[in-house]
């Protein structure tokens, strides 16, 4: 009896059921009507209304009375019968226990619904009966997928509430559609993607539009605009008229095409709050949630099936390797493509009809030459961002579809070395460039084929060839000699296999594998010459780099390897070491093939390759220059197909001075195809053989003219500088308005120079926008110019327009006698006008351009150019011009940043050129402050299994886990030590007070917080060093908020709490001083809100709430922006 009692009473504290226990689960009473519910749940000191609020628990709402198919709420009201509820009903507000509640089967019936906003913001929705409103709380176990769609949209809209809401701090209100549903998706209100986002803010717009309405008196008052001037609302009502316009013109007859309309149906005659189109949107937005989890069913992986994680490569680490330039596949000129499946499908078709279970035994090798790879946009890619193949892990979700298209030989069953690529050179031939297919096809060559999405690669590394493969669902395809426009993608994996033989080659070499270790390889590449195959960079850090980004390929042969001493050496550990440290993520799979896997469909089965005759409604000169841009395959002039412009590899990129062709012209004669039309000129009329070709030869001739003129190139010495204008002293300079070289025009501030040095060719020709002129004391002429380059040159490239021009953002100083100048050249600012009120003028101003060109290059002299915007190379982004100062002796470039540390006072030290003071905040390394144990901690309870940490304490689960954020830290003292820790050294010591994030205390915390940029004050102080510091921030209070993500290059954080330790408990923050806005928002910004009558607020009252806010308020909300440093 001892032991059973004691046995019972485990149990129960256990909370585990003993075999034959009977546990009983209390619930609501049962009532039979309604009203009774209502009136058993009514509140003490409930007001008298028509229609009083319950709560409802467990419900479930059907289709009617009798039936027990379940309805949508979206659904009610466009439902032939009512439906009906069943559920238990409680009091509106307090506790949800048991004895409260009461239970009503089918009662209603509904009559509508609408959504609440909560106490703290979000959104619930509502059903009404004709008795009274149920707050709906939670959903029965059956019904919760059915109402998940319901409970999104309450919490987008809540969402949105909140975004365009000016007194919550966040008033979006100026924002466009775009930006508010970007915003929604970084919230992370629902699990879609930013595309799922927007479609479901479009299906649910009438919903959003209405519950958006109840805030239209703040923002009148904040804004003097209704709800519906917002530019969000106005951009929602376009989605949504565009969505159900193409709606609108489907057909009828039961077959799903779409049928021509003697009439267009119009965007702007579609009326949006029609039933009708309530009706469809609703049932668009349901079947668009049935699609979402019937395909998320499809590819989730069982957890028995789980087997060893692959790599899944992040292509913003391996993106530098590759070139830049965005080149579009768009198949070879004049042979047609043929899909794989229709060529090679029938026989594995026929074994999985058969339930024959296909693997690597019943498919066929094949040889995949002029091959080019691209992804499902028909942008060219690389395959190293596929997982490489394995059998066990087939059907895995990659999350990317890679594609490829080439000529298909069958493999020499002889020879099997004869298709790869030799190691041994750089050259096109040694990378088998250059294939057949860029000739002309003949009869009886081999058909080119576009392959399904590739599943998976593998490669092989012999002693001077490397063989790629890649696996369909048809077939291995052996890769041989790239297209020209491929060669510099496949180069980078052909580099990657003589790095490894080159690794390879330093272990086997060695007296022991296990004495190299990753420093060593690491030094004997950086030591390579810059001539050398395998050579990366002089810097042992962009090398170390480099082998971590494509350490799938380097690994995959190491493991491979027949020598167990290299395959358990230091360098391969070290090697999987270092991949944890870039941006590269676990990829796990399934054992076998999951039914139903969608797959990908290749963009050239939706791209039509060849048109033989223009048609003559499409032959309109705007029409026609929308359709060649994009398509580049036929030449609507002359009826004949275009070439693409070959695509050069970086190192052969082509210069200023060259001869350039206009987009989508070819460099050599097309030949007409025997199947080709007659010929047509512009109008469509048919035109003679002998007049195309005299046509072809004069567009060819116009075409082959350089953009500068290269024949005039003169050297200039001291005899050939003439000053021109009037002069102005700069200390001991004479500043100059204009300048004649060598007989050309006078050169002024604000003139384009086409110039090289006196030792380069025409081919190295620059160009310079000058800044200033002048003459040194000594009598030197100088000129100082802002460097430009042609748009082809930026990422734009055959994109760009031949006029347009690219200000690079640095400044040369230029001595005169030392160039050889090619022209003297006009160039025009043309800032751009965005906005749907400059179309007009903008396509105005681009014909005009193409007029000024076209009679440029008829009279042969110099094209209209102009320039807007800046590029920088270095960030490969556009930006606004900065202040040129054309005409002053100062140098307006870029100053280069100071590096070091020194002591500026004994409050203030000075690092990379900005000033720490004593009360500053700053930022401190992410690696500081450290705890292993607390980290372990967090391991358990976020259950990472053990073999996702392989116990390091590091998840490369596809999250942010053990990559935290900036410290930030307020400065309290500074003391200069010596490397001993002595005082006076050279060695700065800083004491620091620590703020924490909301995620440093506890994971509660920082799901529940508000501010994206909140941190917790502290007094808690630690000793650190100057090298530790990276940047300066600012801390404010509350009452500057609005502050807070307004300035990406000034991070500035929100103080909410203080942070008492050990215990963790959070009390009311201290008063902060006010922080200057003007650093943040800058002068001209203040100035225009003081003008607009709005306050400031100068001094901080800590937990205060200000709703008079300066300026416009759009805080971002991008997690994260400010932890970053300005200056890194």
């Amino acid at each position: 009896a001892g032991r059973a009692e004691a046995l019972l009473a485990e149990a129960h504290q256990g909370h585990r059921r003993l075999p034959g226990e009977v546990v009983y689960k209390e619930t609501e009473k049962v009532v039979k009507a309604e009203a009774e519910a209502i009136e058993a749940t009514a509140g003490d000191a409930e007001a008298e209304s028509k229609q009083p609020l319950r709560r409802l628990v467990g419900f479930t709402l059907f289709e009617n009375k009798k039936d027990e198919s379940m309805a949508h709420v979206e659904m009610i009201e466009f439902a032939p019968q009512p439906p009906v509820l069943s559920g238990a009903v409680y009091p509106a507000e307090g506790p949800l226990e048991v004895e409260l509640g009461r239970r009503v089967e089918r009662f209603g019936p509904v009559t509508g619904w609408s959504l609440a906003t909560k106490t703290g913001g979000s959104m619930h929705v509502v059903l009404t009966t004709k008795k009274a409103r149920y707050i709906c709380v939670k959903p029965a176990m059956a019904y919760r997928k059915t109402f998940q769609t319901a409970l999104d949209t309450a919490a987008i809209t809540g969402e949105l509430c909140r975004l365009l809401n000016p007194r919550q701090g966040k008033g979006a209100t100026h924002d466009k559609f775009d930006t508010v549903v970007a915003a929604v998706n970084r919230a992370k209100v629902a699990k879609m993607s930013l595309t799922g986002h927007m479609r479901h803010i479009v299906l649910a717009g009438h919903t959003i539009i209405q519950q958006l309405r109840v805030i239209d008196s703040v923002v009148r008052a904040s804004t003097g605009k209704t709800v519906e001037e917002l530019p969000f609302v106005q951009g929602l009502r376009e989605r949504m008229r565009q969505e159900f316009s193409t709606a609108a013109v489907k057909s009828e007859n039961g077959a799903g095409g779409l049928a021509i309309k003697d009439e267009p149906v119009d965007a702007m005659d579609v009326d949006i709050d029609a039933r009708e189109v309530r009706q469809r949107a609703a049932d668009a937005l349901i079947a668009s949630r049935l699609a979402e989890e019937d395909k998320a069913a499809a590819q989730r992986l069982p957890g028995a099936a789980r087997s060893k994680a692959d790599v899944a490569i992040d292509i913003r680490e391996i993106a530098g390797d590759y070139p830049i330039r965005l080149t579009t596949y768009k198949g070879v000129d004049g042979q047609e493509e043929i899909d794989e499946a229709l060529l090679f499908g029938e026989y594995v078709e026929m074994l999985m009809d058969a339930g024959v279970k296909v693997t690597d035994e019943h498919l066929t090798t094949r040889v995949l030459k002029d091959f080019v790879v691209y992804d499902d946009e028909g942008m060219l890619s690389t395959i190293e961002l596929l997982p490489l193949w394995d059998p066990l892990r087939e059907g895995m979700d990659v999350g990317v579809s890679i594609f490829a298209s080439g000529v298909v030989h069958e493999e020499d069953k002889d020879n099997e070395f004869a298709s790869g690529f030799s190691l041994a050179a750089e050259s096109a031939d040694a990378d088998g460039a250059g294939g057949s297919s860029e000739g002309e096809a003949g009869e009886d060559s081999p058909p080119r084929v576009y392959l399904g999405e590739i599943m998976g690669w593998h490669f092989e590394i012999g002693f001077d060839m490397l063989f790629v493969k890649v696996r369909t669902e048809y077939g291995w395809y052996k890769l041989a000699q790239p297209l020209p426009i491929y060669k510099d993608w496949m180069s980078v994996i052909l580099k990657a296999g003589r790095i490894c033989i080159k690794m390879l080659t330093m272990l086997t070499e060695a007296k022991r594998a296990s004495q190299v270790s990753l420093n060593d390889a690491v030094k004997a590449l950086a030591a390579l010459p810059e001539d050398d195959p395998c050579f990366i960079a002089k810097s042992p850090e962009k090398v170390l780099k480099y082998l971590a980004v494509h350490g799938q390929m380097l690994l995959n042969q190491f493991k491979n390897y027949h020598v167990k001493e290299v395959v358990r050496s230091q360098l391969v550990h070290q090697l999987k070491e270092s991949m944890l440290a870039v941006r590269h993520s676990k990829l796990y799979n399934v054992a076998q093939l999951q039914p139903g896997r969608h797959r990908a469909r290749n963009p050239m089965q939706d791209r039509p390759s060849y048109r033989s005759k223009p048609m003559k409604a499409t032959t309109t000169s705007l029409v026609y220059k929308v359709f060649e841009s994009y398509f580049q395959t036929s030449d609507l002039k002359t009826g004949r197909e275009a070439q693409d412009p070959p695509v050069q590899p970086k190192e052969e990129a082509p210069k200023i001075g060259a001869t350039f062709k206009r987009d989508g012209q070819a460099d050599g004669d097309a030949k007409e195809d025997d199947n080709n039309e007659d010929n047509v000129n512009e109008d469509g009329e048919e035109i003679g053989e002998a007049e195309a070709a005299e046509a072809e030869a004069a567009e060819e001739e116009e075409a082959s003219k350089p953009l500068v003129d290269i024949s005039r190139g003169k050297a200039i010495g001291k005899a050939q500088i003439k000053w021109v204008g009037s002069t102005k002293p700069a200390g001991k300079s004479q500043v100059h308005e204009a300048v004649e070289l060598a007989g050309f025009e006078p050169l002024r501030a604000g003139g384009l120079l086409a110039y090289t040095s006196k030792a380069e060719d025409a081919d190295a020709l620059k160009l310079g926008l000058v800044q200033c002129l002048w003459a040194t004391p000594g009598g030197q002429g100088r000129a100082r110019v802002w460097q430009m380059c042609f748009g082809r040159d930026t990422a734009l490239g055959t994109c760009a327009s031949d006029c347009e021009l690219f200000l690079v953002p640095e400044t040369v100083e230029l001595p005169l006698d030392s160039l050889k100048v090619f022209g003297v050249l006009h160039v025009q600012h043309r800032p751009p006008k965005w906005g749907l009120n400059h179309r007009d003028r903008a396509l105005e101003e681009m014909l005009e351009v193409e007029q000024l060109a076209a009679k440029a290059r008829e009279e042969g002299t110099q094209l209209p150019f102009f320039y807007r915007r800046t590029w920088e190379p270095t960030r490969a982004c556009y930006a606004e011009p900065p202040p040129l100062m054309l005409g002053e002796f100062s140098d307006p470039g870029p100053k280069p940043t100071p590096k070091g540390t020194r002591a500026v006072s004994e409050t203030s030290f000075s690092k990379d050129g900005i000033v720490y003071s004593e009360g500053d905040f700053m930022y401190l390394a992410a690696s500081l402050f450290a705890n292993p144990k607390e980290e372990e901690r967090r391991i358990k309870a976020l259950n990472i299994p053990k073999y996702a940490v392989k116990g390091r304490g590091k998840w490369k689960g596809g999250s942010n886990f053990g990559h935290p954020a900036f410290h930030v830290v307020r400065l309290v003292e500074i003391a200069s030590v010596d490397e001993a820790g002595g005082k006076g050294g050279d060695k700065l010591r800083l004491k620091v007070q620590r703020c924490f994030r909301p995620e440093d205390v506890s994971d509660k915390l920082a799901y529940e917080s508000q501010q994206k940029w909140e941190v917790y004050w502290s007094e808690k102080t630690a000793m650190v060093t100057d090298d530790d510091v990276c940047g300066k921030c600012h801390v404010v209070g509350e009452a500057q908020q609005h502050l807070a993500g307004r300035n990406d290059a000034v991070g500035v954080f929100v103080c909410t709490h203080t942070l008492e330790l050990p215990s963790k408990k959070l009390s009311a923050p201290p008063k902060l001083s006010a922080l200057d806005e003007a650093v943040v928002l800058g002068k001209v910004a203040l100035a225009a809100a003081a003008q607009g009558g709005k306050k400031k607020r100068k001094v901080d009252k800590g937990k205060d709430k200000v709703a008079d806010r300066m300026g416009k308020e759009n805080v971002a909300s991008n997690g994260g922006g400010g932890d970053l440093p300005p200056q890194h």
